[in-house]
């Protein structure tokens, strides 16, 4: 398989740090929006080779608008530091196919990232 981008959508710096470190050890490449604003206009002009989308859902990312129009294009893991029996039911509504709870260690994306892309990318 071809190395995949993953835009990743977070204003908080310690998942940045694991999803670098998730996302390198899987040698793919990262992308990262730290702002709603950053998202969007990635979300917009990334269409072409973008493979994955992370959105963290927490404060200061507007994180399920992201959500919402992530989903319209592109796979998506969500992240949250809210309890997943709530919210992995509410991300998969809205379309996501991966839903991690904070804090997560770099191999519980590293395994996400690899059930998502298998499933979009099948070899």
């Amino acid at each position: 398989m071809k190395p995949a981008i993953i835009l990743l959508m977070t204003a908080d710096p310690a998942v940045e740090r694991v999803a670098c470190e998730a996302v390198t050890n899987l040698r793919h490449g990262l992308r990262t929006a730290r702002s709603a604003a950053e998202g969007f206009r990635d979300l917009e002009i990334g269409r072409e080779d973008v493979d994955v989308v992370i959105v963290d859902l927490d404060p200061g990312m507007h994180g399920t608008a992201l959500l919402e129009a992530a989903d319209v294009h592109f796979p998506v893991i969500v992240l949250t530091s809210l309890e997943a029996n709530y919210m992995s039911p509410v991300a998969s509504r809205h379309g996501a196919r991966e839903c991690l709870t904070k804090p997560f260690q770099a191999e519980e994306l590293q395994a996400a990232l690899k059930r998502v892309l298998t499933a979009t990318h099948p070899v």
